[in-house]
């Protein structure tokens, strides 16, 4: 049975016992865990690190353990979801559901086509609450590492960061094709990558990408891809997810050892 994980804001102090560096909310969130003394919880620092914790008092002064050892270290793929806003809760779902199948990272994505208006001083309250979401649905789905979830980008700050990846898999109904003329899939994409290279994977929004967009990503090299998700018309909130599971398994993640 799995402990449940918490998050600090530095590493494990030193010490035999030793009061934890969480901060006010998650004390908090521990406190309405009903965590108690003897009870024994995860406690995770920035880099994955993490330790097994006996719990030895919980009071407003902050959460005093044990520290038994450390954890094993996640490792998974290193892939970055670059994902069109949606409206409503659907971009709360994507943030939800990817964190959970290991991502690393988020780029909430101001396409062209995205419904969503934002002004810039709306975007830190929109980065903020999106942040909140991948933290619960790591802690739900055992991670030892945050997921970063930046504040929402526009186009060009996103092509300047993707310039430097090892691959770039957008998703689109123009894919490349492979040799034999057909369309290009994430396997195919993705067959000379492993967990270790910093791969990307691009989404549009309600609307799907202009073709002013994925020009821009494609202008960045070689590395970039255009793939297919197959026939079926997908929801933004739907390819997300499904693609993210794809390019996790391809390389590497999801259970899959043969990379």
């Amino acid at each position: 049975m799995s402990i449940p994980r918490f998050f600090m804001e530095s590493n494990m102090p030193q010490g035999d016992v030793v009061t934890l560096p969480f901060s006010d909310k998650e004390a908090h969130h521990i406190v309405v865990r009903r965590i108690e003394p003897g009870e024994h919880i995860a406690a995770c620092a920035a880099g994955g690190n993490c330790w097994e914790v006996e719990v030895v008092s919980v009071s407003n002064e902050g959460i005093v353990g044990r520290p038994l050892g450390k954890m094993p270290v996640e490792h998974l793929p290193n892939l970055t979801l670059v994902q069109g806003i949606s409206k409503g809760d659907r971009m709360g779902q994507t943030i939800r559901q990817t964190t959970e199948l290991g991502i690393q990272r988020i780029i909430p994505f101001l396409s062209e086509r995205t419904v969503v208006r934002l002004a810039v001083d709306e975007r830190g309250r929109k980065g903020s609450r999106w942040r909140r979401i991948a933290l619960s649905a790591a802690k739900q789905s055992g991670r030892s590492i945050l997921p970063i979830v930046d504040d929402p980008t526009p186009l060009e700050d996103i092509c300047r960061e993707l310039a430097d990846f090892d691959r770039v898999v957008i998703a689109w109904e123009e894919a490349d094709k492979d040799p034999d003329n057909n369309p290009l899939s994430v396997s195919d994409a993705l067959a000379d990558m492993g967990k270790d290279n910093r791969v990307a994977l691009i989404i549009g929004p309600e609307g799907g990408l202009s073709v002013n967009e994925v020009e821009a990503f494609k202008a960045l090299g070689e590395h970039v891809k255009v793939v297919t998700l197959g026939d079926l018309i997908l929801r933004t909130e739907t390819a997300g997810t499904v693609a993210t599971a794809l390019c996790m398994y391809e390389l590497g993640g999801l259970g899959n050892h043969a990379k």
